[in-house]
C-alpha cells in the first residue's frame, strides 16, 4: 500500500515522542486491516523488518506488534532484528482492538463543536481578565494620585467591621463610665 510502484519498497513510520506505547500504531494498523477486509482473498505485501529499526526491548515489542495482527516472519538473525513476513491473505489478518484502552474515537463534527465551545469559554475568560486588568490599572492610578486617601480606604475595606465594632464597644464603655 505504501509503495509508489509494484516493485518499490514503501513504508510508514510514526515518530511521536512522548506518545510511545499509547497504541496509536495499533489503532492505525487496525484501521488498515479492517479496510483491507473488503478484499479477503487479496494477498498482503510482505513486510520487511530491518535490523536498523530494532534496538533493545523495542525489537520484541515491534515483532509482537506485527504478530498480533497475524503476520509471521522468517527471521534472518537469532535476535529477530531482521526478517521477512510470510505470505498471508487478508482474511487471515486479525483485528486488534486493545487500542480502545487508550484511544477514544470521536466524530469530527463533535470534535469541532467541543473546540468551538472551548473557544467561547476562552474568549469569555479573556474578556473577564481584560476587565480585571483595566480595573487594577485604574485602581493603581487612583492610588498614585491620592496615596493617603487610597490607604485609608484599603484599611477600612479590610478592617472596617472590626473598626466599627471597636468604636461601638468604646462608645458603650464611655457612656457607661460617664453615666455614673
Amino acid at each position: 500500500m505504501t509503495a509508489s510502484c509494484v516493485w518499490g519498497h514503501g513504508f510508514v513510520t510514526l515518530d511521536l515522542p512522548g506518545l510511545e506505547g499509547q497504541r496509536i500504531g495499533t489503532y492505525l494498523m487496525n484501521e488498515i486491516v479492517c479496510w483491507a477486509r473488503q478484499w479477503p482473498d487479496a494477498d498482503v505485501n510482505n513486510i520487511e523488518l530491518l535490523a536498523g529499526q530494532a534496538y533493545g526491548k523495542n525489537t520484541a515489542r515491534r515483532n509482537r506488534f506485527y504478530e498480533k495482527f497475524g503476520f509471521n516472519f522468517d527471521y534472518t538473525d537469532p535476535e529477530h532484528r531482521a526478517g521477512m513476513s510470510r505470505a498471508v491473505k487478508v482474511r487471515d489478518l486479525n483485528a486488534v482492538e486493545n487500542w480502545k484502552d487508550n484511544i477514544a474515537e470521536r466524530s469530527v463534527f463533535d470534535f469541532l463543536l467541543n473546540q468551538a465551545d472551548a473557544e467561547r469559554v476562552a474568549q469569555a475568560d479573556v474578556a473577564r481578565l481584560t476587565r480585571s486588568l483595566h480595573d487594577l490599572i485604574a485602581e493603581r492610578k487612583r492610588a498614585e494620585r491620592h496615596p493617603l486617601w487610597w490607604a485609608v480606604r484599603e484599611v477600612y475595606s479590610r478592617l472596617g467591621s472590626w473598626i466599627l465594632a471597636a468604636a461601638s464597644i468604646v462608645s458603650v464603655a464611655a457612656l457607661l463610665h460617664f453615666a455614673r
